[in-house]
């Protein structure tokens, strides 16, 4: 029973015994190193960005504090000095319509204590004193000068809700405020009531201290230096922004400010964030310290990978063991690789030695081999005789013209020797002659220049024919005189234009014009006459014809025998389009690749050697 489970579960089964002892020795290591020592990393840096956090929170809750007891300090020293206290109170407390010098001495006691108070902390913007009796504002400012009016406007609220009832200090969340030059600056306001002389019940003027905003976030960001990434935010009793590192909140109540309440140090935020908050007893506002948990885990990413390393290291070496057990297996998988890089190379012949093994190495090597045998005989049979044909079909289209131009070649000088000039047809003889001479000696394919001379010779036959009746104009742009094309490619054309488009006998002087041109790497040759065009239901066959290959025994020779000729050697993008209007001559464009004869070779041995 046992020996034949094992013969169809191992013995017979290469890689179910190479993922046996693969598995049993990387499993445990892989797992013993990576799951204890990443966990224990993992928790450690949780604890460290949490005791970091909170370390941060507790140091910029401290220097906000500062702000709350500065502000105390200077309602203190208000009404500490009694002659200084009775003497603004006074001022503060009247309604005056014009000013006496006492009056102005009391006010400048108000500029004294402003200008004192400005120095209490760098951070200050201004001070202000607001008088209600009046409307008056009483402002000395450290670096800007504040814009009163805006000021007056910003803070209408705040002055509104600071009745005779109302004690203690109010806070206010960061705002935009006008300074000179059209100087905008971030502030937060502490304000105070200073309640009358005479009644403490009642208040006559506030005192108001305006914190630089974008100076206490740099000092935060200072603070926090290159530890772990932490956000800050320091929040109003209702989570309207005072302070936001990040500065993306400013202006609107923090969206995350119910999760910020509940005091848990785990949050979903904008994402799942550690949460470090301290609360001020006095004016309720919010210290709060954010650090992701995908950056708390990224800033630990070097110890990881360290980690990483070492188990690599170490399962590198439980597989070093494991190879030792498959070394006899090993030797079989090389015979394999050796036979692929031969295949790779183009050498179909190798056969992979099978021996009497049976497994799944076994079944590979011989699998291999079937498919060589088939690749070879699909090869001989298949892909070589396709080519075959199609170097075939190529040169049969060339020869066709040849038979067909001496045809209609010796037809034109039999119908010039009725007419008993024998001078015009000695020369039409010998220009057939260099004809004749250029077919026999040329190769497949001809510089251009030639087969514009070529083209030249045989329209001179018609023009000696037809005398002044036939004009013919040659555009060629000289660049491309040495690129090749496939030899006789134009005569078809240029006979169709001669047969086909020359007028009768009554009419005016026939045409034919030859414009050769380079194009983004192609040769564009256009052939047009101005005779009398095509019928369209015979340019619509023609143009049929065009699409249909191979070329059938007795079709046309002449458009679909170029334009054939053409895609064969270079591929369907290439050939010739055809435009003939009824009435107002033909046009026929041909485009094919610009090549030397010595590319053209290479081309036409790499598509059928």
């Amino acid at each position: 029973m046992l020996k034949a489970v094992y013969s169809r579960l191992f013995k017979q089964k290469f890689f179910n015994r190479l993922l046996l002892a693969y598995t049993m020795i990387i499993s445990v290591t892989i797992c013993f190193l990576g799951v204890t020592i990443i966990s224990s990393i993992e928790h450690s840096a949780k604890q460290d960005a949490a005791d970091s956090a909170k370390q941060a929170v507790q140091r910029i809750s401290s220097y906000f504090g500062q702000k709350e007891i500065t502000m105390k300090q200077l309602v203190q020293q208000l009404y500490l000095n009694p002659y200084q206290s009775r003497d603004m109170m006074a001022f503060l407390s009247q309604d005056i319509a014009s000013y006496t010098s006492d009056d102005l001495s009391k006010a400048d006691l108000i500029k004294y204590f402003l200008n004192a108070s400005s120095f209490q902390d760098r951070d200050m913007m201004d001070v202000v004193i607001y008088k209600k009796n009046g409307g008056n504002l009483y402002v000395h400012s450290n670096d800007y000068t504040l814009s009163n009016g805006e000021y007056l406007n910003a803070n209408a609220g705040l002055y509104a809700e600071m009745n005779d009832k109302f004690r203690g200090l109010k806070l206010t969340p960061t705002y935009l405020q006008s300074y000179n030059m059209n100087n905008k600056k971030r502030i937060f306001t502490i304000s105070a009531n200073l309640l009358g002389e005479t009644t403490y019940n009642k208040s006559i003027a506030i005192l108001s201290v305006n914190f630089n905003t974008d100076r206490l976030t740099a000092y935060f960001k200072e603070q926090l230096g290159s530890g772990y990434p932490i956000d800050i935010l320091v929040l109003t009793a209702d989570g309207q922004v005072i302070c936001d590192t990040t500065g993306r909140y400013y202006g609107s109540r923090y969206p995350y400010f119910d999760e910020i309440q509940n005091g848990k140090q785990e949050a979903t935020l904008d994402r799942r964030s550690m949460v470090m908050t301290t609360i001020s007893e006095d004016l309720g506002y919010y210290v709060v310290g954010i650090m992701p948990y995908a950056e708390v885990m990224a800033k630990n990413q070097t110890t990881k990978q360290t980690v990483i390393a070492i188990a690599t290291f170490s399962a590198l070496i439980a597989i070093a063991v494991g190879m030792i057990s498959v070394r006899f297996f090993s030797n079989r998988i090389h015979s394999i690789n050796k036979a692929i890089r031969k295949v790779r190379t183009g050498d179909f012949t190798y056969r992979i030695p099978i021996g009497k093994m049976t497994d799944e190495i076994g079944t590979i090597a011989e699998n291999f081999n079937q498919m060589c045998a088939q690749i070879v005989n699909y090869i001989n049979k298949v892909y070589l005789s396709e080519l075959k044909q199609k170097e075939a079909e190529l040169v049969a289209l060339q020869t066709q013209v040849d038979p067909h131009f001496l045809y209609n070649t010796l037809e034109i000088i039999r119908m010039e020797a009725l007419s008993n000039n024998v001078d015009r047809v000695s020369r039409m003889i010998e220009i057939l002659a260099q004809l004749f001479r250029r077919s026999v000696k040329e190769g497949m394919f001809v510089p251009i220049r030639d087969e514009i001379h070529y083209c030249g010779l045989y329209l001179e036959l018609h023009s000696i024919r037809y005398e002044d009746r036939l004009t013919v104009d040659f555009h060629i742009d000289p660049t491309i005189n040495g690129y090749c094309i496939p030899k006789h490619l134009l005569q078809p054309i240029v006979e169709n234009c001669v047969l086909h488009g020359i007028r009768g006998e009554d009419t005016a002087p026939s045409q034919i014009t030859l414009r050769g041109s380079y194009l983004d790497g192609d040769i564009l040759i256009e052939i047009t006459d101005n005779g009398c065009g095509i019928d369209p239901n015979l340019l619509a066959r023609i143009r049929a014809q065009l699409n249909v290959m191979p070329l059938q025994p007795r079709a046309s020779i002449g458009i679909a025998n170029v334009h054939h000729r053409i895609q064969l050697s270079f591929g369907p993008q290439y050939g010739l389009q055809l435009t003939a209007p009824h009435g107002e001559g033909t046009a026929i464009v041909i485009r094919m690749p610009a090549k030397t004869l010595e590319e053209m070779s290479e081309h036409v041995q790499g598509d059928f050697g």
